[in-house]
């Protein structure tokens, strides 16, 4: 009996992190030219390394431990290359098995050029890697909101428990957010593309923004009925 428990447990364990994994290339899959471009952009430093079907992660910042889109990784770092108009700068990091566990899956990070990467730092962008991973693995909790009313939302709320909107990315269909508070269940939905447009989207889970009703020096997004701000 114990036998079968072990392995019926070990059939479940396997199951999610094949799930995982699965969610994980949906988001941060490369496409073939991406593919190309890095394996020449890294003919040295990756050996036999190959980009193609792998995970990988983009990394900005001083520590390099904070979580980039590929979208803007490339814009900033890797398409100025490609064009001729800078040099390669940016690190490859290829993930041991030990290290492609503690992210939740990921095979590899690029990084942005990084003044320090200590043990302690890239510890810290592991685990910022595997809170992205279990992030992508709940996206299903989030409800779809239908009929969008920004002014029934977002409702502007002065209870002192309630800690605001927060942006959490956009994938190809929705834009995702949380509403939090201190002692109560938090709220995810996410919002059709069609029914709010977002002045700078970002990837799904690489950044976290506080948003609101309340005017402020920024626009964050707009639908017919009203728009949202980044709360200062």
């Amino acid at each position: 009996m114990r036998a079968i428990l072990i392995i019926l447990i070990g059939l479940t364990f396997q199951t999610r992190c094949s799930q995982m994994n699965s969610d994980l290339k949906v988001e941060y899959s490369l496409t073939a030219n991406e593919v190309k471009t890095l394996d020449s952009i890294f003919n040295r430093e990756r050996k036999d390394f190959d980009f193609n079907g792998k995970v990988i992660g983009f990394a900005v910042g001083n520590t390099g431990t904070q979580i980039e889109s590929k979208k803007i990784f490339f814009e900033k770092y890797i398409d100025p290359v490609v064009e001729g108009k800078s040099q390669n700068v940016c690190s490859l990091i290829i993930l041991t098995k030990d290290e492609i566990s503690k992210s939740g899956g990921f095979d590899a990070v690029i990084m942005s050029p990084a003044k320090i990467l200590t043990t302690e730092h890239r510890d810290k962008l592991f685990n910022e890697l595997s809170a992205l991973t279990k992030s992508v693995q709940e996206k299903e909790n989030y409800e779809v909101i239908k009929n969008v009313d920004l002014n029934h939302d977002f409702l502007v709320n002065s209870v002192s428990t309630f800690k605001g909107y927060f942006y959490f990315g956009s994938d190809e269909s929705f834009h995702y957010f949380t509403a939090k508070w201190d002692f109560k269940k938090n709220r995810y939905f996410k919002i059709s593309k069609s029914d709010l447009i977002l002045i700078e989207p970002l990837g799904f889970g690489t950044k976290e923004i506080k948003v609101s009703l309340i005017q402020s020096d920024t626009v964050f997004g707009y639908n017919d009925s009203n728009k949202l701000y980044i709360e200062n």
